[in-house]
């Protein structure tokens, strides 16, 4: 499992719409260059926390302020 993020970053480059992948910072993901590289400059990738849920949610966090200024 785990390359759900490739699909993203494709579908992101292939649809021409910008999106954020949030990720824990640890451990290290050596799929993070395919990840660029799929996703060209359509993707950002962040690096949040040490898990998951910290990854989560400042991802989810960063999605309702988004809303709230439109």
């Amino acid at each position: 499992g785990g390359n759900h993020k490739h699909v993203v970053a494709l579908s992101c480059k292939l649809l021409k719409i910008r999106r954020t992948i949030y990720k824990p910072a640890l451990p290290p993901d050596q799929k993070l260059a395919q990840v660029k590289r799929f996703g060209e400059y359509f993707i950002e990738i962040k690096l949040i926390g040490k898990t998951f849920d910290d990854a989560y949610h400042d991802g989810s966090s960063s999605l309702c302020n988004h809303f709230r200024t439109l």
